[in-house]
């Protein structure tokens, strides 16, 4: 996994040219192929809370990538409203 890793952290260099977020993902995509089975889907600022989802907008918060399947950003939309746990009061988060 440290492979991995490093490849991912290695996109700092390249990225900074890239400025749509179709490269971005496409060059994600390709750091990681050789390395595990994963695929980059899009890419996505999540809300703080979990029921905020109706304010994630494509395009704008949310950048799906040429291989996501059609109709899959909607049915994660509505599972994450639905089924993903909210962050607990008081908790810290990873947005602080």
């Amino acid at each position: 996994m440290g492979i991995l890793l490093d490849q991912v952290f290695l996109l700092g260099e390249k990225l900074p040219a890239q400025e749509e977020p179709a490269e971005v993902l496409a060059t994600l995509g390709e750091a990681i192929h050789d390395r595990t089975p994963l695929k980059v889907l899009g890419a996505a600022r999540f809300p703080v809370h979990s029921y905020d989802w109706r304010n994630a907008k494509l395009g704008e918060t949310v950048f799906l990538s040429k291989d996501s399947p059609r109709g899959w950003w909607p049915e994660y939309e509505s599972l994450a409203a639905t089924a993903l746990p909210a962050p607990v009061r008081g908790s810290p988060t990873l947005c602080n």
